[in-house]
């Protein structure tokens, strides 16, 4: 009991003996008032009351004023206590208001809660984001059912570890919304205590669906850079595996070649050529495939029109599919100019189309579009593609689709999903190679039995494009003049120079680009053409032509290689003649006679 309680009680003891009191004087009083009654009593005894009287008398008058003096501080003290409880309360209520003020300026949603999770207070932000108007959810709702029911024991643990004192944290929940949607949450709160005791809990609610999906976006980066990354490595082996082996084409049909210009036309041993001719023909166009993947198969870029490639292609490809196909095509307006191997951009195409006709066996429907777009800093689609206007192609069919593993794969080179002989597995990885050949992006989007849509993006240019024919080359008689062939693979360069020699020409051999320019020194004057190799040891072909153009600013070059993008790229550039193994005798001989007489 405090000093106040003390001081009341106290008060009211000495109010009671002050009645006491009272009542004796009274009985003094009537004693007086009947003195005629009581003079038998004798005068000794009236004199005794009288003194009595007036000394009770005195002592009441002194107790009176000593307890109103009393009871007048306790009062005044009453009225002071009440007056700061009011001012205490005043305070509070000011307080509480502040409080709410803050919180509704805050953009985070806060919340109190008691310690059962019955609603306490929240602010406007906390009902907006659960979907909930405050008159739909009252004071003293209680918030855990808004929790995801396979959270809830792990929500009263932590609950519980506060109220014992544990310290708080931010922690993950799942929780939701008014209409059933739920979303990912962090949840920081603290106890509330009041009088060394946890009544409750404050805090706010963080929404972190952007963040997670963010997170979601960059694992799925992660994967594609992955992925290319793989493919590029995979690439790097099979265009140099295919370089080696356009060399070995080379010699074999150059061999041929010249076995075939002495041997009679009756021979029963042609029909022996002819096969190996054939079969260099089926080879070349497994390694062109093999190249086009590893994108370091030269192309020859120029302004295109896509939607004029697509038109072109339209009749074969309604040829190629079968009666139970419906194709749909959908053309934009806008022009769609790009930089731009046509005949690499049709390939492209009916490897689409043949994936397509192969994904739908019993039917369905194919379609190719073509559509404009503008892709900003923040606008990628997919998260990798680089700002820009682009022209996207879209190839869709309705076929059986594909699950995630062979999404992943459907680009690596002889991975197919076809029964053994009926496919290379070279087809979409032939398509990925030209796409980034052309600084394009393609993306996949498969689910099994809902069918598969490619979307090829191909970067546009600013070009008037004239619709152009393709021009014949005629066969050309050999010549006499002396050709500087360099070549650093020496079967390919004996054959050349004997299949060149047949036809008349003068052959000066150089086994690497440093040795053809210290040829070159040595016959200057008779040499009109050079004919190189790309890459070679000690110096490569490009480095070996400047260095003789600079000798002589007239000198003729033809290149011939297997691969090599970036060198390709630049030579076509430059405009330089260029010739991608393995090339036929007939296609060289016409080569070199058209350009000497240029």
């Amino acid at each position: 009991m405090n000093d106040e309680k003390k001081s009341n009680y106290q008060l009211l003891h000495e109010s009671e003996l002050m009645r006491q009191r009272i009542r004796e004087l009274e009985s003094l009083l009537y004693a007086a008032n009947h003195a005629d009654d009581r003079q038998v009593l004798g005068s000794d005894q009236t004199e005794q009351d009288e003194a009595i009287l007036r000394r009770s008398n005195i002592e009441l008058e002194k107790m009176v004023r000593e307890r109103t003096e009393a009871l007048q501080e306790a009062n005044q003290n009453l009225r002071e206590e009440l007056a700061q409880r009011k001012q205490a309360e005043e305070r509070h209520r000011e307080s509480e208001a502040r409080f709410r003020e803050l919180a509704e300026l805050l953009p985070q949603p806060v919340f109190e809660m008691d310690v059962e999770g019955n609603l306490m207070y929240g602010n406007s932000k906390a009902f907006s984001m659960l979907g909930y108007l405050p008159i739909d959810m009252g004071i003293g709702q209680n918030t855990l059912e808004m929790i995801k029911p396979d959270g809830l024991d792990q929500t009263m643990a932590k609950i519980k570890n506060m109220i014992a004192g544990g310290t708080s944290s931010g922690n993950k929940y799942t929780l939701t919304r008014k209409n059933g949607e739920t979303f990912p949450a962090v949840i920081y709160s603290s106890p509330i205590i009041r009088n060394g005791k946890t009544v409750g809990f404050r805090g706010i609610i963080i929404d972190i669906t952007d963040q997670e999906r963010s997170e979601t976006e960059k694992r799925d980066i992660e994967i594609q850079l992955r992925q290319a990354q793989k493919l590029e490595a995979v690439g790097t082996l099979a265009g140099g595996i295919a370089h080696d082996f356009n060399n070995i084409l080379t010699a074999i049909v150059a061999s041929a070649s010249l076995m075939q210009r002495s041997m009679d036309e009756t021979s029963p041993l042609r029909r022996h050529l002819d096969r190996i001719f054939t079969a260099t023909e089926r080879a070349t166009t497994l390694t062109q495939s093999i190249l086009a993947y590893s994108r370091k198969q030269p192309g020859k870029p120029t302004p295109v029109k896509l939607n004029q490639i697509i038109e072109n292609l339209h009749i074969l490809i309604t040829r190629l599919i079968p009666e139970n196909i419906e194709l749909k095509t959908s053309l934009t307006k806008e022009d769609l100019t790009i930089m731009a191997d046509a005949g690499q951009i049709e390939q492209l195409m009916l490897n689409l189309v043949a994936n397509a006709v192969d994904a739908m066996s019993a039917g369905g429907d194919m379609i190719i579009k073509s559509e404009f777009a503008a892709v900003g800093e923040s606008e990628s689609p997919f998260g990798y593609i680089k700002p820009g206007n682009y022209a996207i192609l879209t190839v869709a069919d309705s076929g059986i689709g594909m699950d995630a593993n062979t999404r992943e794969r459907v680009f690596e080179p002889f991975f197919t999903t076809k029964e053994v002989g009926k496919g290379t597995g070279l087809g979409l990885a032939m398509v990925y190679g030209i796409v980034k050949q052309h600084d394009g992006f393609i993306n996949i989007s498969s689910e099994p039995n809902h069918g598969t849509t490619f979307k090829i993006y191909l970067p546009l240019i600013n070009a008037n494009v004239k619709a152009g024919a393709y021009q014949d080359m005629k066969t050309q008689n050999g010549g006499k003049e002396t050709i500087l062939l360099i070549e650093d693979d020496t079967d390919v360069r004996k054959l050349l120079k004997e299949m060149l020699g047949s036809f008349g020409y003068d052959v000066i051999e150089a086994i690497d680009g440093k040795d053809g320019v210290e040829k070159f020194l040595g016959s200057q004057n008779d040499i009109r053409l050079l004919l190189t190799d790309v890459m070679m040891p000690r110096k490569n072909g490009k480095e070996a032509y400047d260095e003789i153009k600079k000798i002589r600013s007239d000198i003729k070059v033809i290149f011939i290689s297997g691969y090599s993008a970036a060198a390709t790229r630049e030579l076509l550039d430059e405009g330089l003649n260029y010739l991608a193994k393995p090339v036929s005798p007939r296609e060289l001989l016409s080569k070199i006679r058209k350009v000497l007489d240029e």
